[in-house]
């Protein structure tokens, strides 16, 4: 696993190494990534051995990584947390981070928590209460924003690999 940041030159089609600085997140495996404003946003992930299979921990912390910068900020959030995970699918929507499902090492997971992105000296995580039918338990599933919903599609649930789309509507919260 490795903690390094690419970035690709769009003009001459080639990667090169991004100027950071700070502190950058552990070297990890199985986190989400999403663009708000000029920042990227790093949530939970595992660490560890993934060759051997052992010393993996799920994360629950949260990184901001600014492009103008290249400065990496690990967010310090007082109050409830998600469960740590890996595996999850993560979304941006009216100036929040949403972040769904996922694994915490023993057991799929099908909760929904979000965290406000604009200021984060103001923040805590919100766990959403979920109605109407809600996916089961998954992981390693692609999740995107289209107007005022989620959608989710597929994933990992049990031992088998579903081929379900199922959309959350943000408003309602269903």
């Amino acid at each position: 696993m490795l903690n390094d940041l690419l970035r690709f030159d769009v003009k001459d089609c080639s990667w090169c190494r991004a100027f950071t600085t700070g502190t950058p997140p552990a070297p990890r495996y199985h986190h989400s990534a999403v663009v708000y404003g000029s920042s990227m946003f790093v949530f939970g992930g595992y660490t560890g051995d993934i060759y051997s299979n052992s010393n993996l921990k799920n994360k629950n912390d949260l990184f901001e990584y600014k492009f103008a910068t290249g400065q990496w900020t690990e967010w310090k959030i007082e109050g409830r947390l998600p469960v740590a995970r890996s595996a999850h699918g993560a979304t941006v929507y009216s100036d929040k981070l949403w972040i769904f499902a996922g694994y915490d090492g023993n057991a799929r997971l099908n909760d929904m928590w979000t965290i406000g992105l604009q200021d984060r000296e103001l923040t805590c995580w919100e766990e959403v209460a979920q109605s109407g039918e809600i996916p089961p338990s998954c992981c390693n599933f692609p999740a995107a924003v289209c107007r005022d919903r989620m959608f989710v599609f597929s994933g990992q649930s049990g031992a088998k690999i579903t081929n379900n789309l199922f959309q959350f509507e943000f408003k309602d919260q269903t």
